[in-house]
């Protein structure tokens, strides 16, 4: 990555968020990193922030991760969107590609997190520069 990268990540494990950010560390992404586990928090990073991608939980006790999908995509279409959930089901996540997400990555394979996020901001480059170019 050529730049700092925002970070918006949506979680509701302390454990989890630990272990993601790690991995993304390790990843060599420079980045600011933002955690919220509720909707409040998250709108008010979203519209305050310059966020770059937004990593979400699936499942989280007080806000849904497609609520949070449907919200960025309302004001941020093409942010990259990856879901990072240990508990999504087959159909659940074909839904979630088909309203918007830009990928997901299970707990259990945590080692296409890196992979998925630099080819979503690569392909989110793209976009920008064909955008420019037309």
């Amino acid at each position: 990555m050529d730049k700092k990268i925002k970070i918006l990540h949506l979680e509701d494990s302390l454990k989890d968020f630990e272990l993601l950010h790690s991995i993304i560390e390790s990843g060599e992404i420079e980045h600011d990193y933002f955690l919220t586990d509720n909707e409040k928090d998250y709108k008010n990073i979203l519209n305050t922030e310059n966020i770059d991608i937004i990593l979400s939980d699936y499942n989280l006790p007080d806000y849904c991760g497609n609520e949070a999908l449907k919200f960025a995509r309302e004001i941020f279409p093409s942010v990259p969107f990856i879901f990072v959930s240990g508990t999504i089901s087959e159909d659940a996540a074909i839904n979630t590609m088909l309203n918007g997400a830009t990928d997901y990555v299970l707990k259990n394979k945590l080692e296409r997190l890196i992979p998925a996020i630099k080819r979503a901001l690569n392909e989110h480059d793209l976009k920008i520069k064909s955008n420019q170019a037309e």
